[in-house]
C-alpha cells in the first residue's frame, strides 16, 4: 500500500463536492467498486461505512467519476485514487482544489506508477505493517501441500477434541448468539487502543441488524455456544475477510 503526495498549480474552476459516506451510500458504493481490481481491504464499500466515524470517510460520485476522503491516523486528509479510468482531470481539480497539493492512498504499484508518470510527486511512504495477505481461493479451500499443514493440524486438533460442532451461515437469527459472544470475548480481552475501542463498540452495534450491511458471514458454535465467527463481502473477483474473532480456549478453532 502506498501513498504519494502530488502537486498541481492554479486554482480550481470547478468544486469537488464530498458527502459523509453512510449505509444509505452502501449500494452506490458497491456499484462503483464493481470493477475494481486492486484487492485492497480498505477499498471496499462495507470497510468504508464500518469505519467511517474512525477515519472521517467522504465519497464523491459525479460526472468526473468517483473518488474516496478520509482522514488517517496522524489526520492527514488522503484520497484514494479514482477507479474509473484513472480519471486524470478529477485528480487535477481535486489538487488545485486543496491548494495545490492532496495525498494519494491505497495505491497498488501500477497506480503508484501511473501517479508518477503523469505528477510531480513530491514524497511517498510505504508500510509493511498496512500490507494485505492475499491468498488464491483455491488454496485456501483445499490446504494442499506443506504450506498448509499448521492450519490442517489445528482443524484436525478441534475435531478431534470437539466434534460436537456446527458451521452456520450468519443471520439476524443468530445475530444475538454472536453478539454475546463479542460482550463475553472482549469481556476477557478489553480493548486498548482507541482504535480497538472503536472496533469493539462497532462490531457489537453491527450484530443489532447484521443482515442490512450485506455482508457475507459464517459462525463456528461448540454444543450450541457461538466460539468464532467470519465475515467479509466480495469485491470484483476477491473475497475480502473484514472481522473474525475466536474464542481460543477451543483449541484449533
Amino acid at each position: 500500500m502506498q501513498n504519494k503526495n502530488l502537486t498541481q498549480t492554479a486554482k480550481a474552476k470547478e468544486i469537488i463536492k464530498f458527502r459523509k459516506a453512510t449505509t444509505t451510500d452502501l449500494g452506490e458504493i458497491k456499484e462503483a467498486l464493481n470493477n475494481y481490481t486492486g484487492r485492497m481491504c480498505d477499498v471496499s464499500a462495507e470497510n468504508l461505512i464500518f469505519w467511517n466515524d474512525y477515519y472521517q470517510t467522504y465519497v464523491h460520485n459525479g460526472s468526473r467519476g468517483f473518488v474516496i476522503k478520509f482522514l488517517t491516523m496522524d489526520n492527514t486528509s488522503c484520497h484514494v485514487f479514482p477507479f474509473d479510468a484513472k480519471n486524470k482531470e478529477l485528480i487535477i481539480l481535486l489538487a488545485k482544489q486543496a491548494g495545490g497539493k492532496i495525498c494519494i492512498s491505497c495505491l497498488t504499484p501500477g497506480e503508484a506508477a501511473y501517479i508518477g508518470e503523469n505528477f510531480t510527486v513530491e514524497g511517498t511512504h510505504y508500510s509493511r505493517d498496512w500490507d494485505d495477505y492475499i491468498y488464491r481461493a483455491e488454496d485456501i479451500i483445499n490446504l494442499t501441500g506443506k504450506r498448509y499443514n499448521g492450519q490442517r493440524n489445528h482443524i484436525n486438533k478441534f475435531q478431534k477434541l470437539d466434534p460436537d460442532y456446527v458451521y452456520e451461515k450468519i443471520t439476524n437469527g443468530n445475530a444475538a448468539d454472536i453478539k454475546n459472544f463479542l460482550i463475553e470475548f472482549y469481556g476477557k480481552r478489553p480493548p486498548k487502543t482507541e482504535m480497538t475501542s472503536f472496533e469493539t463498540a462497532r462490531l457489537i452495534k453491527m450484530f443489532d441488524d447484521y443482515e442490512s450491511n450485506g455482508q457475507l458471514g459464517d459462525c463456528l458454535k461448540v454444543r450450541g455456544k457461538v466460539v468464532g465467527f467470519s465475515f467479509g463481502e466480495v469485491v470484483c473477483d476477491t473475497l475480502i475477510v473484514h472481522s473474525e474473532k475466536t474464542n481460543t480456549e477451543y483449541a484449533g478453532a
